[in-house]
């Protein structure tokens, strides 16, 4: 719980918010994303379909949303170089802008690439 607050407050380095907290759970959601995509049995069951709109909507609303704001207010408060700060901050908002595309995709909503 300590550590979903430091997170929260922006007391966790930038270095591990973004890279441990923020890529590598988008980069594993976005795999799985892709998994199912490839796999339409899943989405056959009742089950398959809630269980995916369920974690699609965990990641979305809930984690996303909370490890934007942590990069964001971990950004605030570097002491390095000003850049990495900002670099963080567009990276958040591009990193975000992708998993919902791809979610919107995988629903067969918007463009596909």
């Amino acid at each position: 719980m300590q550590l979903i607050k430091d997170l929260w407050r922006g007391d966790i380095s930038l270095v591990k918010t973004y890279w441990l907290f923020g890529v590598a759970p988008s980069v594993i959601f976005y795999l799985a994303l892709t998994y199912v995509q490839h796999q339409g049995d899943i989405l056959a069951s009742g089950f398959g379909v809630l269980f995916v709109c369920g974690f699609v909507l965990f990641f979305f609303i809930i984690y996303s949303g909370f490890i934007c704001i942590a990069i964001w207010r971990s950004a605030n408060k570097y002491q390095g170089m000003k850049k990495y700060a900002i670099l963080a901050k567009v990276a958040a908002i591009f990193g975000v802008m992708a998993l919902i595309k791809a979610a919107l995709e995988m629903f067969g909503i918007g463009p596909h690439s």
